[in-house]
């Protein structure tokens, strides 16, 4: 759904490809604690945005609810403002980490572009 699928499968080839040519020893135990950390970013962009719905199983923590409220005007800044949008980009590209969204810079972006402001 959220198109990060190929992306995830390329970056874990890579690494792959990188254990194979190093050493094959422990390949599955180093494999898996290299490919945990291509995947942590995606999963956890991708659990936040799912705990929006009503249908979710699990309560979302205040956090992801802060979160998810801040990426809401993210989305709406992103509209009108470039720089928002490319950074938005990024993130769901998986080019840059989610924390980018939250740098001084483009927080003072996102909200100068909120109605009123």
């Amino acid at each position: 759904m959220y198109g990060q699928g190929m992306s995830v499968a390329a970056a874990e080839a890579v690494l792959l490809r990188d254990l194979l040519r190093a050493d094959r020893a422990r390949l599955s135990e180093r494999f898996f604690a290299g490919a945990t950390q291509i995947i942590d970013i995606p999963w956890a962009i991708t659990v936040s945005a799912d705990l929006r719905f009503p249908e979710a199983s699990t309560p979302p923590t205040e956090e992801a609810e802060r979160f998810n409220a801040y990426l809401r005007h993210v989305y709406r800044a992103a509209s009108t403002d470039t720089e928002v949008g490319a950074a938005l980009l990024r993130v769901i590209q998986l080019v840059d980490a989610p924390g980018r969204l939250l740098e001084p810079d483009l927080v003072d972006r996102v909200m100068r572009a909120l109605p009123g402001t």
